[in-house]
């Protein structure tokens, strides 16, 4: 089962189910465009997952059969409910179970179910000591259980191949639709204080360790000497939320160069809901920062709204 572009199915009308863990961005709009193309190619769709998900992106909307099935993003004891949660849900009527994610690969290798699973992997692991041992097993377990591994990066499909799957193959993650921008230019400007010519760089994104947006934080400290100074804004949500405003605080009272409060850096946390409130095409900059990026369709957003992407030097 693959698809050709956002919310377009390739030719697949059989029932399927579309399995995913907690999710406030990427992940959850793929699956959700997955959900959208397959609807509209006639195809039966039950989507697995935490019930914020449904909420936020509106399986059941999009005429999908939703069983809430809470899968967090870190491993925990629920996971055994998870299971058992998810092979309930797979009646012998769906053909084949398609899993996003580790988190959602691993619950759905547990379950043992008979239908083919097929796992995409929209993310490497990063993550050291402990839980970064613990994730490799995870990895180990998910390709194994796989039928076809898919990649949204090469680094990811060769990943795959590195820890025993079976089939792996590249398949990108397309960009899903966007609705326009519900305000102009100078309205938005106006209420984040900016002067006519200040830059205005974004980020958008889940706010997750993995996604660096400590580097992009502690850039914005050193351009406090740029005229006109830039503002950062990064709209997301995700466990990192506290850390990144204290990190945005320390840097606006103890600025590493010493210079007190008189060019300190501006920046501010935004929920990823609010994305569509922010500047028309080709008013700001969009900055990546993270690592490694499996899904790239926040990127591919930016190009469809024209904003040119970079990356902060370290």
């Amino acid at each position: 089962m693959g698809t050709r572009s956002a919310g377009t199915a390739d030719g697949w009308s059989r029932p399927v189910a579309l399995v995913l863990a907690t999710s406030t961005g990427g992940v959850g709009q793929h699956v959700a465009s997955l959900t959208r193309g397959l609807r509209a190619g006639g195809a039966e769709v039950t989507v697995c997952g935490p019930a914020a998900t449904d909420e936020l992106f509106g399986f059941t909307a999009a005429g999908a059969r939703f069983v809430p099935v809470e899968i967090p993003a870190d491993p925990t004891p629920m996971d055994l409910r998870a299971v058992t949660a998810l092979r309930r849900a797979i009646d012998d009527r769906i053909a084949v179970v398609h899993a996003h994610g580790l988190r959602a690969g691993f619950v759905a290798a547990l379950a043992r179910i008979p239908q083919p699973v097929v796992v995409t992997w929209h993310n490497a692991v990063i993550a050291g000591g402990l839980r970064g041992w613990a994730s490799r097993r995870v990895e180990r377990v998910v390709a194994k259980a796989a039928r076809v591994s898919l990649g949204a990066s090469a680094d990811l499909v060769e990943r795959a191949r590195q820890v025993g799957a079976r089939d792996a193959r590249l398949a990108p993650v397309a960009a899903p639709q966007l609705p326009p921008a519900r305000r102009g230019r100078a309205a938005v400007r106006a209420e984040f204080g900016l002067a006519p010519q200040q830059p205005l760089i974004l980020s958008v994104g889940r706010l997750h360790p993995q996604k660096r947006y400590d580097i992009l934080i502690d850039a914005a400290a050193r351009w406090r000497a740029l005229e006109p100074r830039p503002t950062v804004l990064i709209a997301g949500s995700g466990p990192s939320y506290l850390q990144l405003t204290r990190r945005i605080t320390d840097q606006l009272r103890h600025p590493a160069d010493g210079r007190g409060d008189q060019r300190r850096p501006r920046g501010q946390c935004l929920l990823r809901e609010q994305l569509p409130r922010l500047p028309v095409a080709g008013d700001h900059r969009e900055v990546r920062p993270a690592e490694q990026v499996g899904h790239v369709g926040a990127a591919a957003e930016q190009v469809e709204r024209r904003v040119p992407l970079g990356r902060p030097l370290r």
